[in-house]
């Protein structure tokens, strides 16, 4: 394998399929924009981390074209390859793209292609989060709850609305039977057990659509902040809403907030409780999670 200084992935899965239709357009982009750049289509999650870790042995900037899943996978990539060599860029082409809104990056591919040229690359953290399904890294919120139910709506759904819109409706129709599971959060040398309807770890600040569930958040503090949203049903859940839309939530006294480095959560219930992992379902309930400070370089 030649050495590269650009090397782009596009994940043709993104957009709940919809970037296939769009490869060659993309392409053709990319090559007016990075004449001197590879351009990979890896077809499965597995191919793409592993090529993303391969290539980030030879390349000086990867660049990831997707949504948040898309990221996620590239990072992970990265930290089985050699994060020391290659910075790590996005391109939003998802359906939600939340971790960009944390960053200020364009979320238009023109503004972004030239924002890319100019940009300089910043030690930035990560999460770890071990459950069920193994251990893996994350980019921007691993989460605990309802979040892993609007997961499964989202697979199952596709409407033509913007993505917060889209998020929105996903979330309410998803809550509707929705029953918030009680749990054990143990976080700074201190438990706490009560029903709470999502729990996020974040080192972002936007999730599902936009919402703005973290207002703290810092991708470069080396901490991570948990968000616990309390087990209310409607139409007390359609204010809340509203509050975290609005990062408004973090003042109520029902709302807990914390940063950490370690934490560890657990169910109290006798079923399964599903996590969400930037944007993608991944194992189930109990989960031990800690922060990455400097992780990998960020374009920005």
């Amino acid at each position: 394998m030649s050495a590269a200084r650009w090397v782009f992935f596009i994940n043709p899965e993104a957009r709940g399929g919809g970037t296939r239709r769009r490869v060659g357009f993309l392409r053709a982009r990319l090559s007016e924009a990075f004449p001197e750049a590879e351009i990979l289509v890896p077809e499965s999650p597995q191919a793409f981390v592993s090529a993303v870790s391969r290539w980030s042995r030879d390349a000086d900037r990867i660049v990831a074209l997707g949504g948040d899943g898309t990221f996620s996978h590239a990072l992970n990539g990265l930290l089985a390859g050699d994060p020391s060599r290659a910075a790590l860029g996005f391109i939003h082409h998802g359906r939600g793209g939340d971790f960009l809104y944390s960053t200020g990056f364009p979320r238009r591919l023109d503004r972004a292609l030239l924002r890319l040229r100019e940009s300089a690359p910043a030690l930035t953290d990560c999460g770890c989060i071990t459950t069920s399904a193994g251990t893996r890294h994350f980019l921007n919120v691993a989460s605990i709850g309802l979040s892993g139910e609007v997961d499964r709506f989202v697979r199952k759904h596709s409407w033509p609305l913007p993505a917060t819109a889209f998020y929105f409706l996903a979330s309410l129709f998803a809550s509707l039977r929705y029953r918030s599971p009680r749990l054990s959060i143990e976080v700074d040398g201190s438990e706490i057990r009560r029903k709470f309807l999502v729990v996020a770890a974040a080192n972002g600040s936007y999730f599902g659509g936009r919402m703005h569930i973290s207002p703290a958040s810092d991708l470069h503090d080396g901490r991570l902040n948990l968000v616990g949203l309390p087990g209310w049903r409607h139409p007390r859940l359609l204010h809340l809403s509203t509050l975290v839309y609005a990062g408004r939530h973090l003042r109520h006294p029902e709302v807990l907030h914390r940063t950490f480095t370690r934490a560890r959560i657990a169910s109290l219930e006798d079923h399964p409780v599903s996590i969400d992992v930037d944007g993608e379902e991944f194992g189930a309930l109990p989960a031990e999670i800690e922060v990455v400070p400097n992780a990998f370089q960020l374009l920005l």
